[in-house]
């Protein structure tokens, strides 16, 4: 699949965007995969915040992901500040659910 370019130009060229996931007023999420071993099979996801306001929930949320490391939580792999802007990198979980029941 052809890349976004927003993603791709934001990422500096270490991820390309495979598919553009949703988008609220705040921020848009991402597939993505690594550019240099595209075809690993490895996907994950972005959260880019575009809201001023809510760049601080994203720092909240990074320094919150970065202490942890659980099969119970979506595993924190990296971030991004460009512009001023935060993005959040994490695992992507094709076809589960969080069901514990």
């Amino acid at each position: 699949m052809k890349g976004n370019g927003e993603a791709v130009k934001f990422l500096s060229g270490k991820y390309v965007s495979v598919q553009k996931l949703g988008q609220t007023t705040t921020a848009i999420t991402y597939l993505v995969q690594r550019k240099k071993h595209p075809n690993d099979g490895a996907f994950f996801v972005l959260k880019h915040y575009i809201d001023e306001e809510e760049q601080d929930l994203g720092r909240e949320q990074v320094s919150q992901l970065e202490q942890y490391e659980t099969p119970n939580i979506i595993a924190y792999k990296d971030s991004f500040n460009h512009e001023g802007r935060i993005a959040v990198l994490t695992e992507y979980c094709n076809g589960k659910t969080f069901d514990i029941s």
